[in-house]
């Protein structure tokens, strides 16, 4: 699927191509935390991470 999509290139920091962009899925895979470091817009980083809460499932 991903190898059907156009990787639109925003800043001079891209994914914008389908080894970057898998490599970048594996390594938060292994992390389980994602980092957006100017990808979209220069100036600009992220995090994401998951939060759990114990012996709870969400649905």
């Amino acid at each position: 699927m991903i190898m059907q999509q156009v990787l639109h290139v925003f800043t001079p920091e891209p994914l914008a191509t389908v080894g970057s962009l898998c490599k970048e899925l594996a390594q938060i895979r292994a992390d389980g935390v994602s980092f957006n470091r100017e990808e979209y817009e220069s100036g600009i980083i992220c995090i994401a991470a998951p939060a759990y809460r114990p012996r709870t499932v969400y649905s």
